[in-house]
């Protein structure tokens, strides 16, 4: 996190660029010259503030976080759990989150933080407990207890969690697959109509893991 004296338009214009850098050339292949150069600002300020690189890397996974649970705070209140939910009521919940999740997934503010956080996806560094505790693991616990009211003993726990992460893991490949989309469907998921029938499919594909 920053150390002190950033105002929050420089501090965030630092970290969206570092964001960006990181999530197109890794820790390794990008650099503080390069990210102070993209947000405008002198390099001096990412030292005196960040302390380097690896402060600076870490720093951008909790912005990710922090407007990552902006974002999804809306959703992950409306599928709390208000007492128990029979069988509709709970597939409604699912559905607004996994919906509310795919929306976030389609926005092009996304699209710098998917390619962050899949590189910590594949190669995980301290980074990706700061992501996987305040956003990951809140969205994916909140979709397993749901599931879990839902299924009412019908599924083992490692079911649940199976369906929960399948579920997830579609969601996600609209953002971070968009090529793949285009050139095997034609979908344009910057288009309205071509969003709405993508959500019409998620909710279909949610419904059938669910049932499977």
């Amino acid at each position: 996190m920053p150390k002190r004296g950033l105002t929050p338009s420089c501090g965030d214009r630092v970290l969206d660029a570092a964001i960006d850098q990181f999530g197109r050339h890794g820790i390794c292949g990008a650099s503080t010259r390069a990210i102070a150069a993209a947000a405008g600002t002198a390099m001096s300020s990412i030292t005196y503030h960040y302390g380097g690189k690896e402060g600076i890397y870490l720093a951008a996974a909790y912005h990710i976080a922090e407007r990552c649970e902006r974002v999804l705070a809306p959703t992950l209140e409306r599928a709390s759990l208000d007492g128990e939910l029979d069988g509709e009521a709970a597939i409604e919940k699912i559905d607004e989150l996994v919906v509310d999740l795919l929306h976030l997934m389609l926005d092009d503010q996304s699209a710098p933080w998917a390619r962050f956080i899949l590189r910590e996806q594949l190669e995980p560094t301290d980074a990706f407990d700061i992501l996987y505790s305040a956003v990951l693991e809140r969205v994916g616990d909140r979709l397993i207890d749901v599931m879990a009211q839902l299924g009412r003993g019908l599924w083992s726990s490692t079911e649940i969690r199976l369906k929960a992460f399948t579920i997830l893991s579609q969601v996600r490949m609209f953002r971070t697959a968009p090529e793949m989309l285009q050139r095997m469907t034609g979908l344009d998921p910057t288009k309205s109509e071509n969003a709405d029938a993508i959500e019409q499919f998620v909710r279909r594909i949610c419904r059938a893991t669910l049932l499977a």
